[in-house]
């Protein structure tokens, strides 16, 4: 079994130990934290059809535009299902395995294998980030896009596979309709396309892809509140 293997199925299974291990000793509730219901009831009204809202007086419902709408949807399609909640914090755990994952292949374009590896790990068990994974809240799923994106993004940069460019450009798409905050990212990105070869064309690639799959959440919030 290679290193990444390795390091994926570990940090996978201590991920999940460390969520049954909350689950035995604290409860299920131990999972929701701050915003938690915030997001399952914006999901609930979105799975719902009532659009990204939270529901008001007399049966009626009002449109947000302060959140993104992944993580509501998430929670909202989970809160349907029973222990849902459960199920969406293992799926974290999951995902911070693929994280780890990523990190380490972004380590290895500048360090051997085991620095790589040492810098996962790291990464997945610094306790602030241990214990995000764990909670209800979008930032494992953002740092999960974001991380990717960053991966396929450098591959892009050092061997011009045009599939890594949008593949980077998709993982950026989901950040950003996770946290807003990642649409920052894209800035940088285009820096960086411009000076390689083509990078005029790569750079017109990399942003249409987003403006084309963002421009739908755009319109909708310029509709409501005349903001982007």
């Amino acid at each position: 079994m290679n290193t990444e293997r390795i390091l994926l199925y570990s940090v996978i299974a201590i991920k999940l130990a460390f969520v049954g291990a909350v689950i035995f000793f604290f409860g299920e509730d131990r999972l929701i934290w701050a915003d938690t219901q915030h997001y399952a009831s914006l999901g609930r009204s979105l799975v719902m059809g009532h659009g990204l809202s939270f529901p008001g007086e007399a049966g009626a419902y009002e449109p947000t535009t302060e959140f993104m709408p992944f993580y509501p949807a998430l929670l909202g399609a989970a809160s349907f299902v029973p222990h849902g909640f459960l199920f969406v914090s293992f799926l974290q755990a999951i995902l911070a395995g693929f994280t780890a994952l990523y990190v380490y292949r972004i380590g290895f374009f500048f360090m051997p294998a085991g620095w790589a590896a040492g810098a996962a790990l790291l990464f997945s068990f610094e306790p602030l980030i241990a214990s995000v994974h764990i909670l209800l809240m979008p930032e494992t799923l953002y740092v999960f896009f974001a991380t990717s994106f960053l991966y396929y993004f450098l591959a892009h940069l050092r061997n011009s596979n045009q599939r890594d460019l949008y593949s980077a450009a998709g993982m950026l798409v989901l950040a950003v309709y996770t946290k807003p905050v990642a649409m920052y990212l894209a800035v940088f990105a285009v820096l960086f396309l411009l000076p390689m070869r083509e990078g005029l064309r790569k750079a017109a690639v990399f942003s249409s892809i987003l403006i084309v799959l963002l421009m739908p959440w755009m319109i909708r919030n310029h509709a409501l509140a005349g903001t982007y």
